[in-house]
């Protein structure tokens, strides 16, 4: 016991209490009745772990700087606190052909952080149910079993309380034959109806088509802890197809089924047949809503000291209602990072007063042709994306333009060209024909380059020791460009996706060696 103890302390960064772990484990092992090679076999293991520890609290444990990295952010400007925390720079709109959405209602700089949002449930991937939390969806160091199954783990005592509560007594005995049936998002959609409870659900009527499409009134309240937020996002049913109605509906249909069979309560198993029938319409409406709605969950395997080499893995998807309000661009001004389970939006792109939030749903121009995007979002989101990058044919990130930068135009933000043959001090915008002297801008872009680049090696090969100043710098110099110059532009994309990857190991990350 004392091994194991001790095993774990020097797991979770406690070097101190493993070392006298392991040190009362040697006495203890003195004053065995163990056979004489036993106990030297046994010593000689103590020994090696006591010098471990005392190495690992030389050079800091994997485990703790992971704690000490992924702790939440937090902005002295918001308007509600609880599982959403939004800053007051926020508004949310809507307009006829895209409907909800969010806005800025000042000027928003990169870097700031926007939205710090819990999701209303999560699933775990089931690839990855061993080794993460069912619960919050974080990294499990020392596992705690459910009472009742075999089937989930939690981190602590705490989630596996809270889960047991709030969904997964209903849950318990019916998840094996969830997982095994393999239904595409069903797992969530079942969590989101049994979080809200059998009762609610069945006495909810189904939302109104208008509804969905009004604005969210933030000063009135907008409580993302409840079914009603989840109850009103989209799912696009009446633009679905006869066959893909019919196989959400065998989906809804077979989650009932196991709810049914699951029902331990008087309430819920002396149900009325139209009782019944309300839960599974909801299952239905669900299921359609998830693949339009639901984000994922990831962390982000960390190799130190070669940043390119690093992957983001999703191991896990969640409702966010408000993050789903968000629309989508293929050159988007935000940026998500799972911190476990819980959400976090900053600004990758500088937002002027009145602009839209922009999110990115797994189609970006740098990556794909926009023939392949369109496509795939329409199939996926019922959607013809219309953003500027679609619009004006954003080239991949091979074909991005490195040679001379476009500057942008004063008055109209227009394309500024710089002339061949020298002058920079009068040079007019390409569209509204306003001269501008350029020659300030050109020396200000290549200071803040020389940082830029100093900044960008540190974070490709050196280890995160002065992530926060190389953050510093990376958004001083993203937002110097996104000022002055038009895009696209590769070093822009390269300072972006840095940026990216370096808030992703704030975010949940796990050091690790990758072949």
């Amino acid at each position: 016991m004392l091994e194991r103890s001790g095993k774990c302390y020097l797991q979770m960064g406690v070097e101190g209490k493993a070392k006298q772990a392991f040190e009362e484990a040697k006495t203890a092992v003195h004053k065995s009745s163990l056979d004489k090679n036993k106990i030297n076999s046994l010593l000689d293991e103590f020994e090696k772990l006591i010098q471990k520890c005392e190495k690992e609290a030389e050079i800091g444990s994997g485990y703790k700087e992971l704690m000490l990295t992924s702790m939440l952010p937090s902005f002295s400007s918001k308007s509600r606190d609880g599982a959403l925390t939004l800053n007051n720079a926020l508004a949310v709109g809507f307009n006829k052909e895209d409907g909800r959405g969010v806005y800025a209602n000042r000027d928003i700089d990169v870097g700031e952080v926007l939205i710090i949002e819990k999701p209303y449930t999560s699933t775990v991937l089931p690839g990855y149910k061993n080794t993460f939390c069912h619960h919050c969806c974080g990294r499990v160091i020392a596992p705690v079993p459910c009472l009742s199954c075999s089937g989930v783990l939690f981190c602590n005592d705490q989630c596996r309380g809270e889960a047991w509560e709030s969904y997964h007594k209903r849950e318990c005995k019916i998840l094996s034959k969830v997982r095994q049936a393999e239904v595409s998002l069903g797992h969530l959609a079942l969590k989101t109806i049994l979080k809200a409870g059998l009762e609610k659900i069945a006495k909810t009527c189904e939302a109104d088509e208008q509804a969905e499409l009004k604005a969210v009134d933030l000063e009135s309240g907008y409580d993302t802890e409840t079914y009603d937020s989840v109850h009103l996002l989209v799912n696009h049913a009446s633009g679905r197809a006869a066959d893909d109605l019919l196989k959400y509906t065998l989906q809804a249909y077979f989650l009932l089924s196991c709810i049914k069979q699951g029902a331990s309560f008087e309430k819920e198993t002396g149900k009325e047949e139209k009782e019944w029938l309300n839960i599974g319409a909801h299952l239905l409406r669900n299921l359609m809503m998830l693949p339009c709605n639901a984000h994922e969950c990831s962390e982000l395997l960390y190799q130190e000291g070669n940043l390119p080499a690093s992957v983001t893995v999703e191991i896990g998807s969640a409702v966010y209602p408000f993050l789903s309000l968000i629309n989508h661009s293929c050159d988007p001004n935000v940026v998500r990072h799972s911190y476990k389970n819980v959400c976090v939006v900053r600004v990758i792109r500088n937002i002027s007063k009145g602009t839209e939030l922009l999110d990115n749903y797994g189609a970006l121009c740098a990556l794909t042709p926009t023939s392949e995007r369109r496509k795939k979002l329409e199939s996926q989101y019922h959607f013809t994306c219309h953003c500027q990058a679609c619009t004006d044919d954003y080239p991949q990130y091979g074909n991005l333009p490195t040679d001379t930068p476009v500057f942008k135009c004063d008055k109209c933000t227009g394309p500024v060209f710089l002339p061949l043959k020298g002058g920079y001090d009068c040079v007019p915008c390409s569209f509204c024909h306003l001269e501008h002297n350029i020659t300030p801008r050109i020396g200000m872009l290549g200071q803040s380059d020389e940082s830029y680049r100093m900044a960008m090696m540190d974070v490709l090969t050196k280890s995160c020791e002065f992530l926060d100043e190389n953050i510093a710098t990376l958004e001083v110099h993203l937002q110097l460009m996104d000022k002055v110059l038009c895009r696209p532009w590769r070093d822009y994309n390269d300072c972006q996706e840095a940026l990216k990857q370096c808030y992703a190991i704030k975010a949940s990350h796990v050091p690790v060696t990758l072949a």
